[in-house]
């Protein structure tokens, strides 16, 4: 039996194994020298645990769907595993629109092994949003909750539609409900406030507000949204503008915080409008003081000129009665 003629290599093949080789060796060096640097370099500020992190968990998320796959094959019930493969492929949808589809199908295999899994739907419900689908994902949110009534992802998701549909009453529900649930729940105290500033239950929303500042202080959020309480739905006005003061300064706490660059202008545009605001008022106190001034000044001059025409009549002599002439009689 004849053996086959060798397979030579092109010129193509070979510079494309030698890139791919130089690849794999800088990503080998590049990891040695930064992680050097993390170690001794007097400004860095990483741990050896984000080191470690660094090693293992890129690579890790990397193989994971592999895994999973392999996992299905060797389980092919496991509900975890479908769920967990749906929300990779979800989450890599925005660079690769096919993995959205993907991540349908794997929803709709997940439902005929098991129909009452929670994170499958709420999932399916994320997809459906990404889609614009609104009326499908509530529905397939309210299905999470209805089959594990404490699946917190999917309340705050119900209060996230809820909110961008002004129904805040059932935001409200939504997010109390994560909140007996997880007290210090961040996203729910801030959604809870907007519910209750939509409302208008004013008080209520900055008592959430500042809550959720105590729970992150790092977040930019509670101070815009205090901002736009003050600022739009005036609370706490008075004759002196003060909540347009506090306005400012939250807005401007908010513009030194956030490195969100279109909700900074926003923050800054609204700095603005306040500091037109107090000059416009200035403005109008101004012609209102100078209109009062004129009227004053009209009023003075007619009461002066009322008072010199009763002067001038009570000094005038009384006009003397005419003389009667005889009536003279003509002789018959």
């Amino acid at each position: 039996m004849a053996t086959p003629p060798p397979h030579h290599l092109s010129r193509a093949d070979y510079t494309r194994g030698a890139l791919w080789g130089l690849f794999a060796i800088s990503i080998w060096v590049g990891w040695i020298l930064y992680t050097r640097v993390g170690v001794t370099s007097a400004t860095s500020k990483m741990s050896p645990y984000d080191l470690v992190a660094l090693r293992f968990a890129c690579a890790g998320l990397v193989m994971l769907p592999i895994l999973l796959r392999r996992g299905l094959a060797i389980d092919s019930d496991s509900m975890p595993s479908y769920a967990l493969l749906a929300l990779i492929y979800y989450t890599t949808a925005e660079s690769d629109k096919s993995k959205l589809q993907l991540a349908e199908l794997i929803v709709k295999q997940a439902k005929l092994t098991n129909d009452k899994y929670a994170p499958i739907y709420n999932t399916m419900g994320l997809i459906n949003l990404k889609r614009k689908n609104v009326s499908n994902a509530l529905r397939d949110f309210e299905e999470a909750v209805k089959y594990d009534p404490q699946f917190v992802e999917a309340h705050l998701n119900i209060g996230a539609i809820g909110l961008s549909a002004r129904q805040y009453e059932k935001a409200q529900a939504s997010f109390e409900q994560v909140l007996k649930l997880q007290p210090n729940n961040f996203d729910a105290t801030m959604g809870l406030g907007v519910a209750l500033r939509g409302q208008k239950k004013l008080e209520d929303a900055e008592k959430f507000y500042k809550k959720a500042g105590e729970l992150d202080p790092k977040s930019c959020a509670p101070a815009f949204n205090l901002g736009i309480l003050h600022q739009e739905f005036s609370y706490k006005a008075d004759e002196q503008y003060t909540h347009y003061k506090t306005a400012q300064q939250y807005f401007n706490q908010f513009a030194s915080c956030s490195k969100d660059k279109s909700r900074v202008t926003d923050a800054q545009r609204r700095v603005k409008d306040i500091d037109d605001t107090f000059k416009a008022i200035a403005e109008q106190k101004k012609i209102e003081e100078e209109n009062k001034k004129i009227m004053e000044e009209a009023q003075k001059i007619e009461a002066q000129q009322k008072a010199a025409a009763e002067k001038a009549a009570a000094e005038k002599p009384p006009e003397k009665a005419p003389e009667s002439t005889p009536t003279r009689v003509m002789p018959i």
